[in-house]
């Protein structure tokens, strides 16, 4: 607790873990919101914690698909919590579950808990076999929130894997057209969590004019820093920004929601694919100011699937089968007997191909045919192979995806 002046004006500065939210009863108080996302152990839940004066939900458990490999814990609802930014100001973090069958909650926070968000904070674990991969789905995933706000990417465990470099992520952005702001950060230390709040509030905030790039500790942070000052802000004005509002946290969302019961309806399918908000996406923000980097060579990420990983993804329990193929049909390892099984797959590959390129949908990632009794037939499709996976009828596609991902991004390379 803090007494401040200003000219003739005496107010009390109390902090928010102490009044549970009712802070400064005298003074208007601007709220700010950032949403986390990014894949399954990149450090969404870590950075809410280390900055956060309160967190109003923990809904980590223990992770029961592939991701428990990585990550003991994984979160299924989201994440929230509170950071007071100095006597006026304070931002709310909401931070995604990283695995895609929890989509439903992606679109419950883009279009309604923060859709009038700051900033849009992707998390990407550097460790990972195909992190642009990941940078290209989140991206496409909030689009539409990203076409409103800022974006920046927030890369996690350098220290562990120094490439792609943030050079490397900036030119691939950049080749996109896409404008966002590239930083490497330790999602455990607070200071590094606070330049990414910073970088976002720059321009609506006091807090974002003050610290967004003076608390950099390292030549390496400091050239982050200087290098996202030409991202363009978010557009949402300092007043819409400033309003005093009821901010809507995860408990009074999602308090009644059993997110088990939640999940499997939209393992069921009963859900609306998205909003209209969604469907109706702005073009991305779009940026030439930015001089290519120097003294660095290209870096070319391209996913190659081994022969092993027809054996990795035969532990998965519910399959019955699983054959890696290239793009022309022809086997690479199978553990497949049935010799008209395997002229099904390769004529149902090239069928997905051409259906991609005539329907005009862009890249497809997999592809099911599914039935309501019987086994299902799953392709996943990268640059020049193909993976089928039969599975049982009662094996969740999405939950199967995830470890499927979880596989590729983690397999042997």
């Amino acid at each position: 607790m803090c007494l401040g002046v200003k000219g003739t004006e005496i107010y009390w500065a109390v902090p928010l873990a102490l009044r549970g939210g009712d802070i400064l009863q005298n003074r208007i108080m601007k709220n700010f919101k950032l949403i986390f996302t990014g894949p399954v152990g990149a450090g969404k839940t870590t950075a809410i914690r280390t900055v956060s004066n309160l967190v109003y939900r923990d809904s980590d458990v223990k992770a029961s698909d592939g991701s428990g490999v990585r990550k003991q814990t994984t979160t299924v609802a989201m994440d929230n919590g509170v950071v007071q930014l100095g006597e006026g100001e304070r931002v709310h973090l909401y931070g995604t579950p990283g695995q895609e069958r929890f989509r439903f909650m992606w679109d419950i926070l883009a279009n309604d808990i923060a859709k009038d968000c700051a900033a849009l904070v992707i998390l990407i674990d550097n460790t990972r076999n195909y992190p642009f991969r990941d940078l290209k789905f989140y991206l496409n995933e909030f689009k539409g929130v990203a076409a409103r706000a800022k974006v920046i990417v927030a890369v996690t465990h350098t220290d562990l894997k120094s490439s792609p470099t943030v050079n490397d992520y900036r030119r691939w952005l950049r080749r996109k057209s896409i404008a966002a702001s590239v930083v490497q950060i330790d999602a455990r230390v607070e200071k590094d969590v606070l330049l990414v709040i910073g970088i976002a509030l720059e321009k609506v905030s006091c807090f974002g004019n003050k610290h967004s790039f003076s608390d950099a500790e390292s030549v390496l942070k400091e050239n982050d820093m200087a290098y996202s000052k030409s991202i363009p802000p978010s557009p949402l004005s300092h007043t819409e920004m400033s309003r005093e509002e009821e901010v809507p946290t995860v408990r009074d969302v999602v308090s009644r929601l059993d997110i088990e019961e939640r999940a499997g309806t939209v393992e069921k399918g009963n859900r609306k694919e998205e909003t209209d908000s969604m469907k109706k996406r702005a073009p991305m923000q779009i940026s030439n100011q930015h001089p290519e980097p120097e003294g660095e060579g290209e870096y070319v990420e391209k996913v190659v699937m081994k022969d092993s990983i027809v054996d990795e993804v035969m532990k998965i329990k519910g399959l019955k089968g699983a054959v890696l193929m290239d793009t022309m049909g022809d086997v690479i390892a199978s553990s497949f007997e049935d010799g008209n099984l395997m002229e099904f797959i390769g004529f149902f590959s090239g069928i997905a191909k051409a259906f991609e390129n005539a329907a005009n949908l862009g890249e497809l990632r997999s592809v099911t045919l599914k039935s309501s009794t019987e086994d299902n037939l799953t392709l996943y499709m990268e640059d020049e192979q193909v993976l089928c996976i039969l599975s049982g009828g009662r094996v969740s596609v999405r939950v199967l995806n995830q470890q499927i991902d979880s596989v590729i991004q983690w397999g042997e390379k």
